[in-house]
């Protein structure tokens, strides 16, 4: 027997040893042979001199149920990155979600999390973003988006830089996010 073969054999023997004790198996979501994550309109907003954080945006939709779960950029544009949303804080202090923010570039200093009085808007991480299989999930300002943090230098309008998206079940992908002022 060809040694590939024998290796495909006792790969799918040994996934079939992980059922559970109830007797199911243990299944992995798998990405249908052709289908493949689409992302439309990758951007980030430019960003004032001397700013030290930025915003990036994206419109995704995943075949399967899938998670984006980081984006990782080069040093030489970003010390690193991560996924918020933007909430809006009631005069008693607690977060209201709330897509009417124009998350302009006062709002990407706010990094303090904190409760803010008389129904301000704040940001927060999240830990992941789902991605329900064959729904556009949209990442906006006034909404979920990427934040780059300690940027290197500046966006500048008409620039581009290459990001890397991560997910829970799809292999990592390549993405061009243009720098501009308003959304594609």
């Amino acid at each position: 027997m060809n040694k590939y073969v024998a290796l495909i054999v006792a790969g799918a023997l040994a996934l079939a040893a992980c059922g559970g004790d109830d007797g199911s198996e243990i299944t992995m979501p798998t990405v249908p042979i052709g289908a493949e994550i689409a992302v439309v309109s990758p951007w980030a907003r430019n960003s004032p001199m001397g700013a030290s954080v930025g915003a990036a945006y994206l419109v995704i939709t995943s075949p399967i149920d899938d998670e984006l779960v980081g984006i990782s950029v080069p040093a030489d544009v970003a010390a690193r990155t991560e996924l918020h949303e933007t909430v809006a804080m009631s005069a008693e202090g607690d977060e209201a979600k709330d897509d009417q923010d124009d998350h302009s570039d006062s709002d990407h200093g706010n990094h303090d999390h904190s409760s803010l009085p008389g129904g301000m808007m704040t940001m927060r991480e999240v830990g992941s973003i789902e991605l329900p299989a064959g729904k556009m999930v949209m990442l906006q300002p006034g909404g979920l988006h990427i934040m780059l943090l300690d940027l290197a230098q500046p966006l500048e309008l008409g620039s581009r830089f290459t990001a890397t998206l991560n997910f829970a079940v799809a292999d990592p992908m390549e993405v061009i996010f243009e720098v501009r002022d308003t959304a594609p």
